[in-house]
């Protein structure tokens, strides 16, 4: 019989609750806010944990989310034509697609380079969102003045500030 899983995300004032699925991994919720908590109950045993205890690290490999990271490569005059392209194709499409989670972009201070770091419920909801011609055409125009380097990732380990309330003295 498998696990059961139960995982509460918390920030100041959201809440997801990815729910008790004995038979499949439980969904993942991204959430933006600083302080989280991580309710988990793996076979029945509760515990309540702040990013710094060994819970967050459990929920990242029961997991089944994968994070996209693109790094574009463009001249840095397209480079606010790449952010916008890039930002019109996730606000108009990829946001409503089933399983995405959220998405960030990223611009080098020199203007060369932008990053789309996405995450994505799993592999096969981010696949069905490529095969979408809405977006589709926004990505090939962007092709045309910009390179790209994909891949795909899992997290391993996530770290935190210390919550512990001990802070660096200066002597």
């Amino acid at each position: 019989m498998a696990s059961k899983l139960r995982c509460v995300w918390r920030t100041r004032h959201l809440r997801w609750d990815c729910g008790n699925r004995p038979s499949e991994r439980p969904d993942c919720r991204a959430a933006t806010a600083t302080q989280y908590q991580v309710e988990c109950a793996v076979s029945g045993v509760s515990r309540l944990a702040t990013p710094s205890n060994r819970a967050m690290n459990i929920f990242a490999k029961v997991c089944t989310m994968i994070t996209m990271i693109n790094v574009f490569t463009v001249e840095p005059a397209n480079q606010k034509r790449l952010l916008d392209l890039l930002a019109r194709a996730t606000n108009g499409h990829v946001c409503r697609a089933p399983g995405f989670l959220s998405s960030t972009l990223h611009r080098s201070l020199d203007g060369s380079k932008v990053t789309m770091c996405a995450q994505w419920r799993s592999m096969e909801d981010y696949e069905v969102m490529r095969r979408d011609p809405g977006p589709l055409a926004l990505f090939r125009e962007a092709l045309t003045f910009a390179t790209f380097d994909p891949g795909v990732y899992e997290i391993v380990q996530s770290f935190f500030p210390d919550e512990s309330g001990e802070k660096d003295r200066a002597s």
